[in-house]
């Protein structure tokens, strides 16, 4: 392993950390990669017009290090604190090639979207893998949920039966599925298998608007995830509903 190789490993190690970013960047700055040491302290700073500069002039080059279908069409990577985090691609590239980027980048965000041949890969959604357990921030969607078959005697949706059964999700903190066209049926379905998902410990915030959820499946949504903040806005919940939800709730419900 090169010392390169080495400082990388220690970033995607302690991806909370800044410190093996910065030790990266002054290692850098003495190897003659000026630019990509001075990008990576401007985003750690939260500089970001210097940032976004750097990032406009050399993102092509700094992106080869990367897997190659990390910049074909289906797929886009976010730069944060210097490194890539976020992952936005479908199911298929996460499942087949996603173990590559995550061997050479902090990522921990990932948003998955449509594929035009969506039922070709449904059946593997939330398939499990070890690089899972990186993952604190996951956005389905939207018009990824919900219209997969039915699963096994308990008749749930492919997606919640896939979510219940990824062990390796487990550091899930954020979970994003508006825009999903999602019923009662789905969020009571959800609620129900809540605590056979890995991650049932660690999320904090759930989003769940712009869907079709009504008074009965908040209402079950709000008692079962204690102390996970819930966004429901832009579903089908009455105003009466609506207001006793934030009266017993308070800020955790957002409706």
């Amino acid at each position: 392993m090169t010392d390169r190789d080495a400082l990388l490993a220690a970033i995607i190690a302690r991806p909370e950390d800044d410190l093996p970013r910065l030790v990266f960047a002054d290692w850098l700055e003495e190897h003659g990669e000026s630019a990509r040491a001075t990008f990576i302290r401007a985003q750690i700073a939260g500089d970001d017009a210097a940032a976004a500069d750097f990032l406009r002039e050399h993102k092509a080059d700094w992106d080869r290090e990367l897997p190659e279908w990390a910049t074909w069409q289906d797929t886009k990577v976010v730069y944060r604190r210097g490194f890539v985090a976020e992952l936005v691609t479908t199911t298929r590239r996460l499942l087949r090639d996603g173990h590559e980027l995550f061997a050479v980048a902090p990522v921990h965000a990932v948003r998955l979207r449509p594929q035009v041949h969506f039922s070709d890969s449904t059946p593997e959604l939330f398939e499990d893998r070890p690089y899972y357990s990186r993952i604190t921030s996951l956005r389905l969607g939207p018009r990824l949920l919900n219209i997969a078959p039915l699963r096994g005697a308990n008749r749930d949706p492919l997606d919640i039966y896939f979510l219940a059964v990824a062990q390796n999700l487990n550091a899930l903190r954020v979970l994003d599925v508006s825009e999903n066209n999602l019923t009662d049926d789905w969020a009571t379905r959800f609620a129900h298998r809540f605590r056979l998902m890995a991650f049932r410990r660690a999320l904090a915030e759930m989003d769940l608007s712009d869907n079709e959820i009504t008074d009965t499946g908040a209402d079950v949504l709000c008692l079962v995830l204690q102390g996970v903040r819930l966004r429901l806005r832009g579903n089908r919940i009455t105003s009466a509903a609506a207001e006793r939800l934030r009266r017993r709730f308070g800020e955790r419900v957002e409706v």
